[in-house]
């Protein structure tokens, strides 16, 4: 059996677009305007935090067919939501009470390929916390 912890990261993109003057763009009046180069592509920049603050920090545990999630208290969390969700929808998920921070799930029915399981907080008042998430490959059966 594998065990493997999973952080939660947090992105932001920075993005600079490029505008064009309005004299330059419109020309003399005498002389058409001169043709731009198209402004780059805006390039997303990426950056991390070590850990998410009040994040669960997940942790993955294979048997055969079988994944178990488990996390440690997030501080305030009275109820877990969890979800896993492929590209085109979700596919399972559901709530945990009083403490609960463990949930399995059966591969076996799951078409192969990747999916995303998502586990967020929430306090006594329905307020969300950060939410933790992580890829999981299923693999298709092999023979037939």
């Amino acid at each position: 059996m594998m065990t493997r912890t999973f952080y939660a990261t947090a992105a932001a993109a920075a993005l600079t677009i490029g505008t064009a003057g309005a004299a330059s763009a419109a020309g003399d009046g005498h002389h058409p305007a001169e043709p731009e180069a198209p402004a780059p592509s805006p390039e997303p920049v990426l950056t991390e935090t070590e850990e998410p603050p009040n994040a669960p920090v997940l942790e993955i545990n294979r048997l055969n067919h079988l994944v178990i999630v488990t996390w440690e208290p997030v501080d305030g969390a009275e109820t877990y939501r969890w979800s896993l969700a492929s590209e085109e929808e979700t596919v399972d998920g559901g709530l945990t009470h009083e403490g609960n921070r463990a949930i399995a799930y059966d591969t076996i029915g799951l078409e192969p390929g990747f999916y995303t399981l998502s586990v967020i907080g929430f306090d006594e008042n329905g307020v969300p916390g950060e939410a933790s998430s992580v890829e999981v490959q299923v693999a298709g059966m092999i023979g037939g």
